[in-house]
């Protein structure tokens, strides 16, 4: 087992789509008001038929066991394509956080 700390690319996945699939994946627990420890203890994670996302822990991926640090929001696989893609959850807070203050409500 590895620690993972550098993105993997390798088939050149959409890095922009990977995150806002990171952002989607923690904006229920943001508007909530979950803190960033409170999302990170649970190591959460998703597997959608298009793609893998969770919050730190571990994963198999390119045959080979990779640990996350656990602030980081990490997809897995995107478009059927394995890849390693961290972003920060306290970035990703502040920008759905922004980005709600921005939205109209009506």
């Amino acid at each position: 087992m590895s620690s993972t700390s550098e993105n993997i690319n390798p088939h050149n996945v959409d890095v922009n789509q990977a995150r806002h699939i990171a952002m989607d994946f923690i904006q229920v627990h943001v508007a909530r008001g979950d803190t960033p420890e409170q999302m990170t203890e649970g190591h959460m994670g998703r597997i959608s038929w298009n793609h893998k996302v969770q919050v730190g822990g571990s994963s198999r991926v390119f045959d080979k066991l990779h640990t996350f640090n656990r602030y980081r929001v990490v997809v897995t696989q995107l478009d059927d394509q394995p890849c390693i893609l961290q972003f920060d959850i306290i970035d990703l807070i502040n920008e759905i956080r922004q980005s709600a203050k921005q939205m109209p409500l009506f």
